[in-house]
């Protein structure tokens, strides 16, 4: 039987040398991203701070009373601008650059047992509430 000569290509045994490596590009620190955000349109920096409290495309059109399809041009606008590549990295940048900066000082996701409306002890993860825990 013939295989075709795409299929026997696919067959070859690895080579012996090893995979290149991608260079990574060095991080950039928090005032120089925060910087961008300057460059940002007054419509722009709306939909930025939506994106900072995980708006969809839908809810921020609803709020801002414009097109799903401006907002996706916004959205863009916005990547582009800022150097990201990615809707959730331009959020996070925008959750991070609406923090006070009193809150600098501990990690940001620290519910408190008060906050979450519990009395007592939070549950283990995993574990089902019991009578005495409800």
């Amino acid at each position: 039987m013939r295989t075709h000569p795409l299929v026997t290509a696919q067959r070859r045994e690895p080579s012996s040398a090893p995979p290149p490596t991608a260079s990574a590009a060095p991080y950039e620190d928090w005032n120089t991203v925060f910087a961008r955000v300057s460059t940002l349109s007054e419509r722009e920096l709306e939909v930025f701070r939506a994106l900072g409290e995980g708006a969809s495309n839908r809810r921020i059109a609803g709020r801002l009373a414009i097109t799903e399809r401006t907002v996706k041009a916004h959205v863009a606008q916005v990547l582009t601008k800022l150097r990201v590549e990615s809707r959730l990295q331009a959020g996070i940048i925008a959750f991070a650059w609406t923090r006070p900066a009193h809150l600098d000082e501990g990690p940001p996701f620290r519910p408190s047992p008060v906050a979450c409306g519990a009395s007592g002890p939070l549950p283990l993860s995993g574990s089902r509430p019991t009578a005495a825990t409800r």
